[in-house]
């Protein structure tokens, strides 16, 4: 996959989270559970859970064409790494 995202937001994210979104590089799609659909700003937005090393992120992204451009990635809260498990659990 292609990745693209705002670099501005990319520095915020590391500032305030620890992490850039290039950790997208390590996300495990085969692993992922969604996509749920947002619709924002007149574009339909992805959410996804999923793992990237030993962690569990929630991804919202958007495609362009055939790029996939990153809106937002943060690290899942205890309820959403446990819908994510049970999902996977068998897996």
């Amino acid at each position: 996959m292609n990745y693209e995202w705002d670099e501005r937001k990319n520095t915020a994210n590391i500032e305030r989270r620890g992490f850039g979104f290039e950790v997208i590089g390590d996300f495990e799609w085969d692993y992922a559970s969604g996509p749920e659909f947002d619709y924002r700003d007149g574009e339909e937005r992805e959410v996804w859970i999923g793992p990237a090393g030993s962690q569990v992120y929630v991804l919202v992204i958007t495609m362009r064409g055939d790029v996939t451009r990153i809106i937002s990635m943060r690290i899942a809260d205890s309820h959403e790494k446990r819908r994510w498990k049970k999902e996977f659990q068998n897996a």
